[in-house]
This record gives C-alpha cells, sequence and structure tokens, in this order.
C-alpha cells in the first residue's frame, strides 16, 4: 500500500484478493459501523440529553436571578422583585405558600 493513496487505494487493491480476505475486511468494515452506532445511540445520545437538561436548569436560575435584579434596579423593593422573578420559572420549579412554610 502506497502512503500516497492512503485507504482508499488500500480497499480497491483489496478486490484483488481472495473472497475470505475480502469477508474480513467486511466484517471488520460492519463490526466497526455497529459498534459506532451503539455507542452514539447507547451512550452518546444520553450524555447529551442530561447535558442538556443541565443547561435548561441553569438558565432557569440565573434567568430568576437576572429578573429579580433588574426589577430591583428598576426601584421594585426585594420582596416584589422575587415575586416577578418567580413568576417567570416554569409551573414546576415555583414554590407554594405551603412548601414556603415548610422551609
Amino acid at each position: 500500500m502506497s502512503i500516497k493513496y492512503g485507504y482508499f487505494a488500500h480497499t480497491l487493491l483489496a478486490f484483488t484478493q481472495m473472497p475470505e480476505v475480502l469477508a474480513g475486511m467486511f466484517g471488520s468494515a460492519m463490526l466497526g459501523f455497529l459498534v459506532g452506532v451503539l455507542a452514539a445511540a447507547g451512550v452518546i445520545q444520553p450524555l447529551a440529553n442530561r447535558l442538556e437538561a443541565a443547561i435548561a436548569d441553569d438558565a432557569n436560575f440565573y434567568g430568576f436571578i437576572r429578573t429579580a435584579f433588574f426589577c430591583s434596579k428598576a426601584g421594585s423593593d426585594a420582596a416584589t422583585a422575587v415575586q416577578v422573578a418567580s413568576g417567570a420559572l416554569p409551573a414546576e420549579l415555583v414554590l407554594d405558600r405551603a412548601d414556603l412554610a415548610a422551609l
């Protein structure tokens, strides 16, 4: 195999080999493809989903702080700023009075 032509020439020159050699090359290629697909679906995608959820949670936290800061800079008192900022949170993150009393 010449370094000048690389793997493409290696693959083309392999067609002159016996069928057993071609079958081994084909099997290796299929195994590599299968391992790549399974790694992408079983490892990379769940990791990406978890990272996306963590980024969304951080965005909610920083959005709350930003809204409260801007409200306080606009002249609102602290309680009103927190109340307005909590209104911008998703419903599953908002604490009601029973939750606040438990704290």
